[in-house]
């Protein structure tokens, strides 16, 4: 099914997810996640009746955005289990931080496998629906605010996840200390991208892109993963350059999306070192902004300066 367009970040979306492929399951793939790029949270998982036909579970909010909640339609079949996402009540992801372009919604298996099941765009009401399928039949349904759509790993920001109803078929499973993605890992040394988005204009992945690019390089990718990153760097180049030509949408589409992927991959083949090298970086940079501003009083380093750029943004609801 063709996907819908969609409009400027800074408003509500103006367009709704109607199918995603088939996802696979992501969280055993690649290298591993360094433990220091990790935080945990408790989580419910819910195993369903494999062939005892559709159950619908509730999608709650976390408080991150207080007025969102949703609900979902679980179908476990022998070989496939059908999910079918409603969420009402969206805000744009960039309430949350510069660095969070888009939702992603997930499935997380009781053993910690994490199944990217796709983008979830809203329309001008915050209405957004997804269809995607799973080979898992246990697992926990949430949603997080994450910088591209590619992204491997949950991050922290959990904005609704799954609850029982009364008539729910299927069984909970407690995960104590699920392992998220801390949110400054997607956080560049630099300031924060300047998001004043014309998605008239320029396709959101696009955006996504440019931002998945900038992580990579913030976590030390030029150094522990030059070789993706070059495949990175020149999708982007096409992508830019498909862009200035007023290529077809969809071909700058596919290039951005590519661009997004070949960062993601590089991000995490920096691992342990990458996660080293930034925050010593970020650090730094602390330092030196404090000293800049007077001390202590000064505004509180990067931090600070996110949080200025973040209420300087405009934004519409």
């Amino acid at each position: 099914m063709k996907r819908l367009s969609r409009k400027a970040q800074i408003k509500p979306l103006l367009a709704v997810v109607a199918v995603c492929l088939s996802a696979t399951i992501i969280g055993a793939e690649g290298p591993p996640v360094p433990a220091s790029s990790l935080t945990g949270r408790s989580i419910k998982a819910i195993g369903y009746q494999v062939g005892g036909g559709s159950t619908m579970v509730d999608l709650k909010s976390t408080g991150l955005i207080a007025e969102a909640d949703g609900q979902a339609k679980i179908d476990a079949r022998p070989a496939v289990t059908m999910v079918e996402a409603e969420i009402h009540g969206l805000r744009p992801p960039t309430r949350l931080g510069t660095e969070f372009l888009t939702y992603v919604l997930w499935a997380a298996s009781p053993e910690g496998h994490a199944v990217n099941l796709g983008e979830v765009l809203f329309d001008n009401n915050g209405e957004g629906r997804l269809k995607a399928t799973t080979q898992l039949q246990s697992f926990s349904l949430f949603i997080t605010a994450e910088p591209y759509s590619a992204v491997r790993q949950p991050s922290e920001m959990v904005i609704l996840e799954n609850a029982l109803r009364k008539n729910t078929k299927g069984r909970i499973y407690v995960v104590d200390n699920y392992r998220l993605m801390r949110r400054s890992q997607y956080q560049k040394l630099g300031n924060p991208l300047a998001l004043s988005l014309d998605l008239k204009k320029v396709p959101l992945e696009m955006y996504e892109a440019r931002n998945s690019v900038e992580i990579a390089r913030s976590r030390g990718a030029e150094t522990y993963a030059p070789d993706v990153l070059s495949k990175a760097e020149g999708g982007l180049k096409m992508a830019e350059n498909a862009l200035a030509r007023k290529a077809n949408r969809k071909e700058i589409i596919s290039l951005a999306r590519q661009t997004a992927q070949f960062s993601e991959d590089a991000r995490a083949d920096c691992g342990e070192a990458g996660t080293a090298a930034h925050n010593g970086g970020a650090r730094r940079r602390g330092r030196g902004s404090q000293g800049s501003s007077g001390g202590k009083g000064g505004g509180g380093g990067s931090r600070g300066h996110e949080n200025s750029r973040r209420q300087g943004s405009p934004s519409k609801s």
